[in-house]
């Protein structure tokens, strides 16, 4: 959504927007936690906050992000893009996207269909930069490029705190030299390092697949 602004105005990127929130939801992640903590009353770019939400997989730079994008705007995204998505009805809760439409972000990117080809490709740079390397990364060679992007959900018990199901999910392009290809892995249960392991080998078992039909 901000990159399609940007076609059109350049210096949303550079756009400050203040930190204002009450709670830290940066402190619930499990997986990553963002170094260096937006400060209260501190002013970021949009740009700076985009880098944070997509590398560390940021709660607070996503919805400093989201707070200033017109909600109409966000989900006319969606809508544009042909995906079944209503802003409104998604929860913490929700399952609210298939392996089969988050790859399909990632197709638009690589095809260039919706952002131009500019922004596109600073989208893709930028997944690149996920610093979530235990899943996808880790089944393929050091020297493959992957533009990704991971996500982690923990669900407790209110009264007690008491986990009752963890999510790992990690989806992206492998550029295999000859034929890059997406994968999208989408995992439930209670240990993450479980949940880690397995997106890796099916990860590995993906590419050894592509690299053996070649």
């Amino acid at each position: 959504a901000y990159y399609k602004l940007t076609e059109t105005n350049p210096s949303i990127l550079e756009k400050k927007i203040e930190q204002n929130l009450e709670t830290d939801e940066d402190s619930v992640q499990e997986i990553i936690q963002p170094p260096n903590k937006l400060e209260r009353g501190k002013k970021y770019s949009v740009n700076e906050l985009l880098f944070r939400m997509i590398a560390y997989s940021g709660n607070n730079s996503h919805i400093l992000l989201s707070q200033n994008l017109d909600a109409d705007f966000q989900q006319k995204i969606f809508n544009d893009l042909s995906i079944k998505y209503d802003l409104r009805l998604n929860t913490e809760t929700d399952d609210a996207m298939s392996p089969k439409t988050m790859s399909s972000f990632f197709r638009i990117l690589y095809n260039a269909s919706y952002l131009n080809s500019v922004f596109s490709d600073m989208a893709l740079k930028l997944l690149a930069k996920t610093s979530f390397v235990d899943g996808l990364v880790a089944g393929v060679p050091s020297d493959v490029f992957v533009a990704h992007k991971f996500g982690e959900r923990t669900i407790h018990i209110n009264e007690t705190g008491e986990v009752v199901l963890r999510e790992l999910h990690d989806c992206g392009i492998v550029y295999y030299p000859q034929k890059p290809y997406i994968l999208c892995v989408m995992t439930q249960g209670m240990d993450f390092a479980k949940l880690k392991s397995a997106i890796s080998q099916i990860s590995n078992l993906t590419y050894q697949s592509v690299k053996g039909s070649l």
